[in-house]
């Protein structure tokens, strides 16, 4: 036996030659077919080297399929066949499969979602991935981060007729949507969220009351039942912490209404009073799930979580120096590292600030990147982690910034100008 690297092999040997789609999403989870000669019973097949699952091949050994496994982002993996013994024979074919990532911006001004590939920074193959009926705009995106499924929010508005929807897409390894079935919720939407077996979508159906309407997901990532809470009025956004606990930001009410699962169903519940107006709120998690954060106004705050009951108790508090409205806030996985987003109207300075929470739940100021005249308000961050997508209100854009060595902001690398304002962003 022997190994042959390179993409050349010996006459008569082990070859590979080709892999289809030779491109695609880099979440992986669908099929690919491994094409070449002289492929055994019990061959090993690595992809970006990650073994390749539910691996067979036909009588002729010269075709290999299997489920491709997670990729690393925006990248050229190598493709490797190794025959079993006696011979452990290898060939690799390398940068032969394209490690895509696929972006998605909701326009609601147009009816339709967008679809964008993302490449070394650069933004590039914008086309139509979905066109609602007339009276439809798609609002809220939100990509499963383990199944091949976007959530869509969809609001459904005439002069005497008015209703919400959630529809499910599935995604196939290009990223073209397919439609699921569809649920109905409300009238209302204001904010959804996800948890590992559960969607969460928030109907506020008048001032002074909201309900909070909870997804259990199937295998596949369609809608199976709901059950549904009540949360105080003005009801704007979520957030589900560990899949056990669910907190539901109240605007008008100061207030964080908590909601306990056991068996997918609600077994306790609270409200945690602010005390105090929070301009343009956003949520988010320690990265060990511990604390709440909550940015708005001029202030991160953090609340310790209790691990039984889910109640909030306040802990610290970080003060900015810009103001804080309309706010998006974004984690980098694997970090302890935050990125907000800013507009302080008198003088005009919008940007995005970045802050850290440590083990013990303090958070710590690190930089401000300032836009000037462009008023970020909805972010994403690479799944490469090198980028941050920025969609911009005033300017109608889609923007990209490098992040450094450091997690800091850097000047837009890229940017898209959209005809209408964007609503939201999701990269898969």
């Amino acid at each position: 036996g022997g190994g042959n690297q390179g993409g050349s092999g010996g006459s008569g040997g082990l070859v590979v030659k080709k892999i289809t789609p030779s491109s695609g999403s880099w979440r992986g989870g669908y099929p690919v077919v491994v094409e070449g000669e002289q492929f055994k019973v019990g061959s090993q097949v690595s992809i970006g080297g990650q073994l390749c699952a539910d691996v067979s091949g036909n009588p002729e050994g010269t075709r290999i399929t299997c489920t491709l496994p997670r990729q690393s982002p925006d990248s050229l993996s190598d493709i490797t066949v190794t025959n079993p013994l006696p011979t452990l024979e290898t060939f690799t074919l390398p940068g032969a499969f394209n490690a895509k990532i696929v972006g998605y911006t909701s326009l609601p001004g147009e009816r339709k979602v967008v679809s964008f590939g993302l490449e070394n920074g650069t933004l590039k193959n914008f086309a139509d991935a979905y066109i609602a009926e007339t009276d439809a705009s798609p609002n809220d995106l939100i990509v499963h981060p383990l199944l091949p499924v976007m959530y869509m929010t969809v609001n459904i508005g005439a002069t005497n007729i008015k209703k919400d929807e959630i529809r499910p897409f599935s995604i196939d390894s290009a990223g073209a949507l397919t439609p699921l079935p569809i649920q109905q919720v409300g009238k209302t939407t204001s904010g959804i969220c996800l948890g590992p077996r559960h969607l969460y979508v928030i109907d506020q159906e008048n001032p002074s009351t909201s309900t909070i309407y909870t997804f259990l997901l199937k295998a596949d990532g369609s809608l199976g039942i709901f059950t549904t809470a009540r949360a105080d009025g003005g009801a704007i956004s979520c957030v589900s912490a560990q899949g056990k606990f669910l907190y539901v930001l109240n605007a008008q009410s100061k207030s964080i209404s908590y909601y306990k699962y056991e068996n997918d169903i609600v077994q306790g519940s609270g409200t945690f009073n602010l005390g105090t107006t929070i301009q343009g709120p956003t949520m988010g998690l320690s990265p060990d799930g511990k604390f709440l954060i909550l940015a708005g106004t001029d202030k991160v705050r953090t609340y310790t979580i209790d691990p039984e009951t889910g109640a909030l108790s306040f802990h610290m508090v970080l003060t900015l120096a810009e103001t804080l409205v309309k706010t998006h806030l974004v984690a980098k996985p694997g970090t302890d590292r935050f990125y907000v987003s800013y507009s302080n109207f008198s003088p005009d300075r919008f940007g995005i600030a970045s802050f850290s929470i440590d083990g013990s739940g303090v958070p710590n100021f690190l930089s401000n990147f300032d836009h000037n005249t462009e008023h970020p308000y909805r972010m994403f961050l690479s799944p490469k982690g090198d980028a941050l997508m920025t969609l911009f209100g005033v300017g109608e854009a889609l923007q990209v910034n490098g992040l450094n060595s450091e997690n800091n902001v850097e000047v837009p690398i890229d940017s898209k100008a959209m005809n209408f304002p964007p609503m939201s962003l999701q990269l898969y």
